[in-house]
């Protein structure tokens, strides 16, 4: 399997885990945006199971047997290991951070670097302006789940959660 990361220690896969209630403060006390905290917000729940399943301090599923992620993160990503994709069941390669914290920074600045937040503008896999939070989850739907610009989401099964998690960054990182 491709290791984007050659010169960083494979470790053998962790799983780990952080509050919410953690994150939340971290959030709230970071020099972001704020329309780039409430989507990096939506992000880590969604990619995390809410905290709960990190694996090596990676909490966005962020992976390391494609191509190298820019400079910009080379600060945050400490180690690789190997693990079965939750979606796909597939063995693949993630990246590895120090702590939640550089997790949560490695979410943060690819948000804002992607435009995949309210008021953004979308070009890396799909050209979209992000205006609406269901403009987001469809957004980030392709920009980070799946890599297809032509991906619908289902509205049952996903963007309503999506929506539903957005009401409460809104409440939770108020203008």
């Amino acid at each position: 399997m491709k290791n984007a990361y050659p010169e960083l220690p494979v470790v053998p896969y962790m799983k780990t885990a952080v509050e919410m209630g953690a994150v939340v403060s971290f959030l709230k006390a970071v020099d972001f945006p704020v329309a780039v905290k409430r989507a990096a917000y939506c992000f880590f729940r969604i990619e995390s199971g809410n905290g709960k399943s990190g694996v090596n301090n990676n909490y966005a599923g962020i992976q390391a047997d494609g191509a190298r992620w820019p400079a910009v993160y080379d600060d945050l990503i400490v180690a690789t290991s190997e693990k079965k994709e939750n979606g796909t069941g597939k063995l693949r390669r993630f990246v590895g951070f120090n702590s939640w914290q550089d997790s949560l920074r490695f979410t943060l600045r690819n948000s804002q670097r992607r435009g995949l937040y309210v008021g953004g503008h979308t070009s890396h896999i799909t050209e979209m302006d992000v205006r609406t939070p269901t403009d987001l989850c469809i957004a980030y739907k392709r920009e980070w789940v799946t890599g297809n610009s032509g991906y619908q989401p289902n509205y049952t099964m996903e963007v309503k959660p999506f929506l539903s998690i957005y009401t409460q960054a809104v409440t939770l990182f108020p203008e």
